[in-house]
């Protein structure tokens, strides 16, 4: 969600999945090492925080802030 802004209903629930995919997204880019055993990442690896910043269109800054806060939240989710 925007700083400052309070949205509910569809829109909230919208924003709240944009900001997930966000996340996601560059920690898939970032931390790709690791997944050979998946089908279609075979000889893939990680990207380094700069082209994962280019793919995603957003500046260094960003991705590596997106991915701390990835995972963080994935550490989180994994010590459930």
């Amino acid at each position: 969600m925007r700083h400052g802004h309070s949205m509910t209903g569809p829109d909230a629930v919208q924003e709240a999945l944009i900001v997930v995919f966000r996340r996601r997204a560059i920690l898939l880019l970032r931390d790709m090492e690791g997944m050979e055993g998946m089908e279609g990442m075979e000889g893939m690896e990680g990207m380094d925080e700069r082209a994962a910043a280019d793919l995603l269109g957003v500046p260094v800054g960003t991705a590596k802030s997106r991915l701390a806060r990835a995972r963080a939240s994935f550490r989180k989710e994994w010590q459930r």
